[in-house]
């Protein structure tokens, strides 16, 4: 019936207009290819992400956008036998052979009368970077926080252990897992503890960093410590606990004493 060939060919199109006014319209790089990497349809996201122009697309075989070609193998691993890739990170090569992070979502679905494999790409490199820098950041600061030399600790307003490095643990009998998440409560006398928190709540209100000289019951005998301490803030500046930084100081105080 020729009214209903064309009642089908013009839902068709309608169908085709709706999908290519969707496509397109998506924020981020979307294709469809096939399992040997074969491009048959791209937004302009994935121009833009890539570097290749149209004509190039057609040519292009998806495997060549992988920095690490093994890491294509293994994301094709993966979807066999999970059925679905989610957040899938991995470099990907740009035309100009720069690399970036991406994020890869692949639903595989028949479309068209084939199996083909919807690809959603959405560059990461930022975050990507900013974690790594993050990490050295950490890094940088538990080096520094192990290699003073002296007793550093983190510690709650409310006195109790966020962090604390080999040096302070080995001060009270330990290692520092073992006081993480206790409090000062538990390590030291009450009346001890309460000045320290009283301490940590004052640098906490007037945001700068105090000095102390204390006489500290400890396993090993008593010691005489020199503390500075100071608030811990976050990105908002809230603050999140107090730094201690302890130096023994008992020698110092036994020749002030023969003097």
């Amino acid at each position: 019936d020729i009214t209903e060939r064309k009642k089908t060919a013009k839902a068709m199109r309608e169908w085709e207009l709706r999908y290519h006014t969707l496509f397109e319209s998506m924020p981020v790089a979307i294709g469809l290819t096939n399992k040997e990497g074969q491009i048959f349809d791209w937004n302009d996201a994935v121009l833009q992400m890539t570097g290749y122009s149209d004509a190039e697309m057609r040519q292009v075989n998806l495997k060549n956008f992988y920095k690490n070609s093994e890491e294509r193998v293994s994301l094709l691993k993966q979807l066999q036998t999970e059925g679905i890739i989610n957040d899938f990170e991995v470099q990907l090569k740009h035309k100009d052979g720069t690399t970036y992070w991406s994020s890869l979502t692949i639903v595989p679905f028949a479309f068209g009368g084939k199996d083909v494999l919807l690809t959603v790409a959405q560059n990461i490199t930022e975050r990507k970077t900013a974690e790594e820098q993050l990490r050295e950041s950490e890094e940088k600061y538990r080096l520094l926080f192990e290699g003073t030399g002296t007793d550093n600790n983190v510690i709650s307003v409310d006195g109790v252990y966020l962090m604390m490095n080999e040096k302070a643990a080995e001060r009270l009998g330990g290692k520092p897992e073992q006081f993480i998440g206790k409090s000062v409560y538990d390590t030291f006398p009450k009346d001890a503890a309460d000045e320290y928190v009283r301490r940590f709540r004052h640098v906490a209100e007037c945001g700068q960093t105090q000095t102390y000289e204390d006489l500290v019951e400890l396993s090993m005998g008593n010691r005489w410590f020199l503390t500075n301490m100071w608030p811990v803030k976050d990105p908002d500046g809230n603050v999140t606990g107090i730094q201690l930084i302890s130096h023994d100081i008992t020698e110092r105080k036994k020749g002030e004493e023969e003097i």
